[in-house]
């Protein structure tokens, strides 16, 4: 994976109201992509909030947009 330089004002973990954003897609539809298994899973989650590694998330636009299952397995480098 490739370093991403952040600027200070940059976060590194991500809610989904800013993936969305990132996206630009609504909420409502990034919540539907992830409930399907069409964005990678979640870094973490802190109560009810899930939380996406932003450099993860700018991988899998490098790559496409995968499944999530198909972007697992590219990033673990399986065929």
């Amino acid at each position: 994976m490739s370093k991403v330089k952040l600027s200070p004002n940059q976060k590194l973990l991500i809610r989904i109201p800013e993936l969305a954003a990132l996206l630009s897609l609504s909420v409502t539809h990034t919540y539907e992509l992830m409930q399907t298994g069409q964005l990678p899973e979640p870094t973490a989650t802190l109560g009810r909030a899930r939380l996406f590694d932003r450099r993860l998330i700018e991988l899998w636009i490098d790559m496409g947009c995968p499944s999530q299952e198909k972007f697992e397995k590219l990033r673990k480098g399986k065929k």
